[in-house]
């Protein structure tokens, strides 16, 4: 028998194999230890009725709800005694809520806004559904969600809702909505202007937020939204999805053996688009990589830019230099070019199971409580670009991180 837990909300198939599975003690594969063992080991025992009667064929199934009496997840969380009725668990609000715990139940995401196409693709692998296999990612999903409005697309929204709909998610029509619905929320605005005030009112729940590129689309936003963050104890982080390609993961595993990394150039799109300045909107994915390669660091860019691309050359401070190139003109693939110790490398990085590595460190930051990208790092891709953005207005003149911060704050 698979996995049980990669099969959330499925219908098990023989009550005999899940009470096999259970004496067993591999509900999960988990075995009970830590504080917690003594618990779990209740929540198990407990569970057995609601197990077996939902192997039997209780409850509905395609409830996108999983607090709803008679789901499974609802029952293997909150370990009610045999013969009970099934009430909602409560909502689980970080960092009260131990990563222990997130091992024995599925997390409830809530997405805020369907006007970018990453509210389709997030929750249908998620949730199974409209993607091939080898795209599931398991340990959450997404139970309900809120249309919300846009800034720079709501044409889009009326497209991307009966997709999001049909992967049995529920709608609901305000963000406070989800407060009681969700254990953590994907915000997914297309326009980076509108993510502060999407995201504070969860971050004030305490409710653990991912938000999409781009963070934010000033300083004193992103500043605001991290110390709010850093002053309740909420997860808070960001990320492209181009981080976390395959191709590298593999460049990264490869440095042991690559020496010294000295250098690093990262092409892709740039299309400029009104509502995310210059290279907020396309252009942060090419950032990102950089950034995946070298680490932060950054002390001042210079760019050159022209109708069809954008040229922005950063100094580190330990004098390696990192290069982006945004085209908007011909090929637009990703790629990169690695300038070590021992070899200099050519990299197209494809973008084949970008979502996924996403979504798997999604959950791996709302199970582990620890960002996959720590907010410092955040913080300077955005100084990068609004930098670079600033030196292309001003005909190509080198400007300093650290002046991003000062103008805000002047």
């Amino acid at each position: 028998m698979q996995n049980l837990r990669t099969h959330f909300p499925y219908r098990l198939p023989l009550a005999s194999t899940c009470v096999k599975s259970l004496k067993l003690g591999r509900i999960g594969r988990i075995v009970p230890r830590g504080p917690f063992a003594a618990s779990a080991v209740r929540r198990r025992k407990s569970s057995f009725a609601n197990l077996l009667w939902f192997a039997r064929g209780g409850g509905d199934s395609s409830c996108p709800d999983f607090r709803r009496a008679g789901t499974f997840p609802g029952a293997i969380a909150a370990g009610h005694s045999s013969g009970s009725t099934l009430r909602p668990h409560p909502p689980i609000h970080w960092p009260s809520f131990r990563s222990d715990c997130l091992s024995v139940r599925m997390i409830r995401l809530g997405i805020v806004d369907f006007d970018s196409s990453h509210s389709v693709e997030f929750t249908q692998r998620f949730n199974h559904h409209g993607v091939d296999r080898d795209q599931w990612v398991e340990g959450a999903r997404v139970v309900a969600g809120c249309p919300g409005e846009s800034l720079m697309s709501p044409e889009r929204i009326s497209q991307f809702t009966p997709q999001v709909e049909a992967c049995g998610v529920e709608l609901v029509q305000q963000p406070e909505d989800l407060f009681e619905k969700v254990d953590a929320v994907l915000i997914l605005s297309v326009c980076g202007a509108a993510h502060r005030a999407r995201v504070l009112p969860f971050l004030q729940r305490q409710i653990p937020v991912y938000v999409d590129k781009p963070f934010a689309n000033t300083w004193s936003d992103a500043e605001v939204m991290v110390q709010t963050a850093a002053e309740l104890n909420t997860l808070l982080w960001n990320a492209s999805a181009m981080r976390f390609t395959d191709d590298i993961a593999e460049l990264r595993n490869r440095k042991p053996q690559l020496g010294p990394l000295f250098g690093c150039t990262s092409f892709g799109p740039a299309w400029h688009v009104e509502g995310n300045p210059g290279l907020l909107h396309y252009g942060i994915h090419v950032v990102e990589q950089l950034y995946a390669l070298l680490g932060p660091g950054c002390q001042r860019v210079s760019t050159m830019s022209t109708a069809t691309c954008d040229v922005v050359t950063g100094i580190w401070h330990d004098g390696r230099i990192g290069t982006v190139r945004g085209q908007r003109q011909g090929s637009t693939v990703y790629g990169l070019t690695v300038f070590t110790e021992r070899a200099t490398i050519p990299q197209w990085t494809s973008t084949r199971n970008a979502y996924r590595n996403l979504c798997r460190k999604i959950v791996e930051g709302f199970t582990t409580g620890v960002a996959p990208v720590p907010p410092a790092e955040t913080l300077e891709v955005l100084q990068f670009i609004l930098a670079a953005n600033e030196s292309a207005r001003c005909g190509g003149i080198p400007v300093e991180l650290s002046a991003v911060t000062s103008s805000a704050s002047t």
